[in-house]
C-alpha cells in the first residue's frame, strides 16, 4: 500500500523539555527591527551617506557668519541703601513701562512707504544683535553677527559705547537743565559723552574713561578668528541622525507591509510547516544561462560548494527523518511543488537526487511539468525516445524506454515534443499512479511538479506521492501564496510534510 507509511507531521510526540521563551513583546519588536536593518543594511547605509552628503552641501552653501562678543558690567548709581534702593527702583520701572507702552503703540501704527526701507534695515540689524544676561549677575553679553569679521567687531564695540553714551548723555542733559550748578561737572559729563559718541562712529570703545556711566566695559569685542556659523559638523551630524531616523522608519514601514517570506521564522509563522533546509544562492558562471545536469549534480556533491551541498544534505536528512524511521522499509515517492514558477524546484530536486544517489539510494526523477515551454529536465536532459506525456496519454510504449540515465540518476522528461499526446496527458490519471508504483519497485521516486498557480493538475499529481515538500522562494513568495498553496493541497488530500526555503 503506497500510503500506509505516509509521514504525518501532526503526530509528533509532545515536547516535555524546558519552555521555549515567547517571542512576543518589546524584545520581539527590537529583534524584528534589527533583522530588518540587517536585511536592508546596504540601502540604509546608502541613505545615511546621502543625507550626510546633502547636509554637507547645504552647510557649504550657507555664507560664513562671524560673531563678535563683548561684555558690559552694569553699575547703577543709587543713593542710600535698604528701602531707599527699592524706592529708587520703582520709579525707574514705571518709566520703563511707560516707554514700552509708547513703543508698542508706535509699532502698531502703519509705516509710511518712505520709512519702509529704514524699518527693514533696522529689523535686519536687530536680528543680528544679541544681548543676554550672564547668569544672575549684572554682567550683560552683547554680540553681533556679520559676514565681515571686522564689521562684527566694530558694531559690537559701537553698541557697548552707545550704552555708555546714552547713560552719560542723559546726565549731561540733566546738568544743563539746572539739575547741577557746577560748570566743571557739566564739562566733564559733556567730555565723556563726546568720547562715547566718537567711539560709536569709530566702532571702538571710548578713548577716555566714562566714570559717570551706569556701566563699564569689562570685555572689549575682538575680531573673530573663525566663523561662528554655519556649524558644518553639527549640520552633518544632524543630517546623519535624520538619515538614521528616516531610514529606520522606512525600513520598519517596509518590513510591516512586506508580506514576502525571507527567513525561516517567516516561513514557520505563515505556514506552520517545518523548514527542512535553507538553500543558498549559487551564482552562475558569466555567460551561462542554464546549468547542465552534470553541473547541478557536481554543485550538490562537490566539497568546493560547501554551503550548497550542506543545505542539500540537510534536506536529505530532514526528509528521511520525517518518515519516523520507516524510510528504509520500502522505496518512497516525494513530490516537490511551489506556488509560482521560478522557485527552483527543478534544481533542488535534481540536487537532492544526486546527494541521495551518493548516499546509496536509487533515485528516479520525473519532470511533471507538461506545460512548461522551456527549462526543467526536458530542456537540459539527453532525452529518451519517449516521455511522461506518452505514458499518461495511454500510448503503448515500454515504460523502461522513457528513462535517461545520467550520473546514475534515472531521468524522465515531461515531453519530447509538442505532439497530440500532450493534450491527452493528465497528471491526475490513474496511469500516473500505476507508473509511479512500477518505478518504486526499483527505486525511490522524486517528482518535480509544476507551479500550483499555473497548473491546477499539479494537485492531482501531488496526491499520488507519499509526501509533498513545498518549495518557497525567499523574497518572492508571499505569505498569502504559501497559505493558498497549503489550502489547495490540503483540499486535494496531499500529504504536505514540510517546506524548503530556496534563495534563488
Amino acid at each position: 500500500n503506497m500510503s500506509s507509511a505516509r509521514p504525518n507531521p501532526l503526530n509528533h510526540e509532545k515536547y516535555d523539555g524546558p519552555e521555549i521563551p515567547s517571542k512576543d513583546g518589546p524584545l520581539a519588536v527590537f529583534t524584528a527591527a534589527i533583522s530588518a536593518a540587517r536585511k536592508h543594511w546596504l540601502r540604509l547605509c546608502t541613505w545615511i551617506v546621502v543625507c550626510c552628503a546633502a547636509a554637507a552641501i547645504y552647510a557649504n552653501s550657507i555664507p560664513l557668519s562671524y560673531t563678535s562678543t563683548g561684555t558690559l558690567l552694569l553699575e547703577p548709581k543709587r543713593e542710600g541703601s535698604g528701602t531707599g534702593r527699592d524706592v529708587t527702583a520703582m520709579p525707574q520701572l514705571d518709566v520703563a513701562r511707560v516707554n514700552l507702552n509708547r513703543a508698542l503703540g508706535f509699532l502698531k501704527k502703519p509705516i509710511a512707504p518712505s520709512d519702509q526701507a529704514q524699518q527693514v534695515a533696522f529689523t535686519n540689524f536687530v536680528d543680528r544683535v544679541g544681548v543676554r544676561r550672564v547668569g544672575q549677575s549684572y554682567v550683560v553679553e552683547v554680540s553681533y553677527s556679520s559676514y565681515d569679521p571686522t564689521l562684527a567687531r566694530r558694531v559690537t564695540n559701537a553698541t557697548l559705547s552707545a550704552y555708555l553714551w546714552q547713560s552719560v548723555a542723559s546726565k549731561a542733559d540733566a546738568a544743563r537743565n539746572g539739575g547741577e550748578f557746577i560748570q566743571g561737572r557739566v564739562n566733564a559729563l559733556a567730555g565723556q559723552a563726546d568720547a562715547a559718541a566718537a567711539a560709536i562712529l569709530n566702532g571702538s570703545l571710548p578713548m577716555s574713561p566714562t566714570p559717570d556711566a551706569d556701566a563699564r566695559v569689562i570685555g572689549a569685542a575682538l575680531q573673530p578668528l573663525r566663523p561662528s556659523a554655519p556649524r558644518t559638523g553639527l549640520i552633518i551630524a544632524l543630517g546623519g541622525m535624520l538619515g538614521v531616523l528616516s531610514g529606520a522608519s522606512f525600513v520598519a514601514f517596509r518590513a510591516a507591509i512586506d508580506r514576502r517570506i525571507w527567513t525561516i521564522d517567516d516561513l514557520s509563522s505563515s505556514s506552520g510547516l517545518a523548514c527542512f533546509a535553507v538553500i543558498p544562492e549559487v551564482k552562475r558562471r558569466p555567460g551561462t544561462v542554464r546549468r547542465s545536469i552534470e553541473e547541478i549534480c557536481e554543485l550538490a556533491t562537490s566539497p568546493f560548494n560547501k554551503d550548497f551541498s550542506s543545505a542539500i544534505g540537510d534536506l536529505r536528512t530532514s526528509l528521511i527523518l520525517s518518515f519516523n524511521g520507516q524510510f528504509f522499509l520500502e522505496n518512497r515517492s516525494v513530490a516537490f511543488i511551489s506556488w509560482d514558477s521560478g522557485a527552483g524546484s527543478t534544481t533542488m530536486s535534481l540536487s537532492l537526487a544526486a546527494v541521495m544517489d551518493q548516499s546509496g539510494y536509487k533515485i528516479t526523477l520525473i519532470d511533471g511539468d507538461l506545460d512548461r515551454k522551456s527549462g526543467g529536465l526536458t530542456s537540459i536532459a539527453q532525452l529518451a525516445k519517449y516521455s511522461l506525456a506518452d505514458i499518461l496519454s495511454g500510448a503503448n510504449v515500454d515504460q523502461s524506454s522513457v528513462l535517461s540515465t545520467i550520473d546514475k540518476i534515472d531521468l524522465i522528461a515531461a515531453k519530447t515534443s509538442d505532439g497530440p499526446e500532450i493534450n491527452r496527458a493528465y497528471l491526475g490519471s490513474p496511469l500516473l499512479t500505476k507508473f509511479i508504483s512500477h518505478l518504486r519497485l526499483k527505486s525511490n521516486v522524486l517528482l518535480d511538479l509544476p507551479a500550483l498557480s499555473r497548473c491546477g493538475d499539479a494537485r492531482a499529481a501531488a496526491v499520488q506521492a507519499d509526501c509533498v515538500v513545498l518549495v518557497v522562494s525567499s523574497g518572492r513568495t508571499s505569505r498569502e501564496d504559501v497559505a493558498s498553496a497549503l489550502r489547495v493541497l490540503n483540499e486535494a488530500g496531499a500529504n504536505v510534510i514540510g517546506a524548503v526555503l530556496n534563495r534563488v
